[in-house]
């Protein structure tokens, strides 16, 4: 399931001193790679690909952090010597794609060693049912719960769009298809008695969306991801924007239908000067292929949680802020990898009992 690595390097987009770093290492590491087939144990080097979003998504932006904490690639320094904690001899990288059902599919058949997906749409795929059914994909195991999805509905600040139900139709952008978001916005839409077929709704990346917004294209766009998200942030900066809040009876409709979702909040003042809003949130896993080797799988685990890579997620995003390992099995509905599952029994997370599929996440 390993690839070659001309296939794998893709730069990391990061900002300020962490971007500094990762390209750094991630340039370190390209060159490690045009000399390391000469080495006699060439074939010890191991590739891995996280699967994201869109480069203005949350996703990438931890998926860049990732991918950097799990890399150590030949001739890295030790890490009780300041140097990479990650797993020997693996080059990791964050790739693009359109979201949580592209990663899932991707994922499943080989495309992608691991990816980003709302707990949500994993547990359908597991399971298959929702958009899956009749297409299980049994071969998702988990890693991690991460941090928390927040569904944001984005109108200007001098639309008539008050409530959810306004949307009707209007001029509306689901997200990507493939993506989280595009599961989140019917769901909102289905939970406020509307569906898709009522709106007239388009299919965009998220800066393709807040351009089209800003230039009234369209009316309304969802995105789902973690706050500050790029796309709102900096169409915040050029225009007044307004942020709809989900009103309780729909949340409460959303949540007889996806239990895996929380009733959330955007803060205040997050975009400029915009107001906040009360919406839903749904986790985002780190979902493998079951048959990604327990050793590997091991030694990713252990590394995400290595006291570095949590100082570095904490301090490089919002949401890194959300990652604690007491928090690492909250929503998961599908099973661990069997090699996560030890890494958490010997830190005493996981009870000594068979890990049952959102056990811990309710």
């Amino acid at each position: 399931m390993l690839r070659e690595a001309k296939h794998l390097i893709k730069p990391i987009k990061l900002t300020g001193s962490v971007a500094v770093l990762s390209r750094i290492r991630i340039l370190f590491a390209a060159g490690i790679l045009l000399l390391y087939p000469q080495h006699s144990h060439a074939e010890d080097v191991k590739f891995f690909r996280i699967g994201t979003a869109a480069t203005s998504a949350t996703y990438y932006v931890i998926g860049g952090i990732l991918a950097n904490a799990i890399s150590n690639p030949p001739g890295s320094r030790p890490c009780d010597l300041g140097g990479s904690c990650g797993v020997p001899n693996l080059v990791a990288v964050a790739q693009t794609t359109s979201g949580s059902q592209a990663n899932i599919e991707m994922i499943s058949n080989g495309q992608l060693e691991s990816g980003l997906v709302q707990a949500d749409l994993a547990e359908d795929a597991f399971n298959g049912q929702g958009a899956y059914k009749n297409k299980s994909k049994s071969d998702l195991r988990a890693i991690a719960a991460l941090y928390p999805d927040t569904i944001h509905i984005v109108v200007r600040a001098d639309s008539t769009i008050r409530k959810i139900t306004d949307l009707k139709g209007k001029r509306v952008s689901l997200g990507e298809e493939n993506s989280g978001t595009r599961n989140s916005g019917t769901l909102v839409l289905k939970g406020a008695g509307l569906g898709t077929q009522q709106v007239k709704a388009v299919f965009m990346k998220p800066a393709q969306a807040a351009d089209a917004l800003f230039s009234k294209q369209i009316d309304a766009f969802f995105l789902a991801g973690g706050y500050p998200l790029e796309a709102v942030a900096g169409l915040a900066r050029h225009t007044p924007i307004r942020l709809l809040s989900i009103d309780p009876e729909t949340r409460a409709r959303i949540l007889v239908l996806a239990p895996e979702y929380r009733i959330a909040r955007i803060p205040n003042t997050i975009y400029s000067d915009t107001a906040g809003a009360t919406t839903l949130s749904v986790r985002v896993l780190w979902l493998v292929n079951a048959d990604v080797p327990a050793d590997l799988v091991y030694g990713i685990t252990k590394a995400l949680w290595h006291p570095s890579t949590v100082d570095l997620l904490h301090g490089t995003h919002m949401q890194g802020r959300a990652f604690n390992v007491k928090n690492a099995l909250r929503d998961i509905g599908i099973p661990l990898h069997p090699a996560a599952e030890r890494y958490y029994r010997e830190q005493g997370i996981l009870p000594q009992q068979e890990f049952s599929p959102g056990m811990s996440g309710k």
